[in-house]
């Protein structure tokens, strides 16, 4: 049972690579699909013949092969997330020190080839501490506390200490942001080749970019979140077939943590000063619940046995909302469904309206 007394137990998921648990998982298989409905047996038996599940078994065969891959992702940007699930993966089946060598070697290898090819380490480096480590904490706090819920507030509280740790440093974090944009876009040895009027589209590029650093610490809790999410599920397919998707679906928030945002919300609110925390602390929030009104979502569509043309519907909708198209009207109602079922409890009254129907 997760600490988080509101989340249904969940079901084991063995630990270490593959060469020190096959029997372990051999006999777990053994002992319980005489227990198991047909439905789960068939899942355990077609998820463990998929590709995904020899993709995976293969990389985590031994370390060497997980710190090779993890390093080969980290060099390519548009796959980097592979690298970092690798890492969150490894802490879930081995704990964080494990993870830690597999992140610390693929990122000496990385870092090495792209010094190498480019001349500079840093964009490796600047991923491992924006996405490395984050995956790393997280995935550690969930194997230890066995509750997405307890994990993603853990990943709200570093969040929020990132917006007042990052006002508390800098006087002015929009002037500090715009600054070092202008002088990553427009180099000093570059000023007199450029034209005043592309100067000027980049300085007011730079401008519209500026307000977004307030966002900054809540889009590294997002990207770590997702990362943490394709990691589990990676877990679910290796040793627990189907336990991502019963986890997900019973992922619900503490609800001292509700209380805590109508507390900050409101001081916040009469502290005009503090606009640009408040607007980080907003995006904190409405990303934490967005996730609990996907789970929301998510569990009613399976507990009532639903077409999964919701959820692509659902989706869609977000894609949207995203693009501009419904710019915040989609993610908020997420994000305000996820908050009354803090009290409301959807997933127990679709449960509940579903047993009366039935026969």
């Amino acid at each position: 049972m997760g600490q988080n007394g509101n989340e249904a137990p969940l079901a084991p998921y063995c630990i270490g690579y593959d060469d020190e648990i096959s029997g372990v998982v051999a006999t777990f298989f053994m002992t319980t699909a005489c227990s198991m409905p047909e439905s789960d047996i068939a899942t355990v038996e077609i998820t463990r013949r998929s590709p995904m599940h020899a993709f995976l078994s293969r990389i985590m065969q031994v370390r060497s092969q997980a710190i090779m891959m993890a390093a080969l992702s980290l060099m390519l940007p548009l796959f980097g997330f592979i690298g970092g699930a690798i890492m969150g993966l490894a802490t879930l089946r081995s704990g964080l020190i494990e993870g830690a060598l597999v992140a610390g070697a693929a990122t000496f290898l990385a870092g090495a080839a792209t010094w190498f090819f480019m001349g500079t380490p840093v964009p490796v480096i600047a991923f491992i501490i924006v996405t490395g480590m984050p995956i790393l904490l997280l995935a550690a706090t969930l194997r230890y506390t066995r509750s997405l819920g307890t994990t993603i507030t853990v990943a709200g509280i570093c969040a929020a200490i990132g917006v007042i740790g990052l006002h508390a440093i800098i006087d002015d974090p929009f002037a500090w942001w715009r600054d070092l944009l202008y002088a990553m876009l427009i180099r000093p040895d570059q000023v007199s080749v450029l034209d005043a009027q592309t100067t000027e589209r980049l300085e007011r590029f730079a401008d519209a970019l500026a307000p977004m650093v307030t966002a900054l610490p809540a889009g590294i809790m997002f990207g770590a979140i997702l990362l943490l999410f394709l990691a589990r599920w990676w877990h679910a397919i290796l040793d627990n077939p189907g336990g991502f998707r019963d986890e997900f679906h019973a992922l619900r928030l503490d609800p001292r943590l509700a209380i805590a945002v109508f507390l900050i919300g409101g001081i916040l609110a009469l502290a005009n000063p503090m606009a640009g925390i408040g607007d980080g602390f907003w995006e904190i929030f409405r990303i934490l619940y967005l996730f609990q009104g996907l789970a929301v979502f998510h569990g009613i569509i399976g507990a009532r046995g639903m077409s999964g043309n919701w959820l692509g519907g659902l989706y869609l909708l977000l894609v949207f909302d995203l693009l501009g198209s419904m710019p915040g009207a989609m993610t908020t109602l997420l994000a305000a469904t996820g908050f009354m079922d803090t009290w409301l409890d959807f997933r127990v009254r679709a449960m509940n309206k579903q047993r009366t129907h039935k026969p």
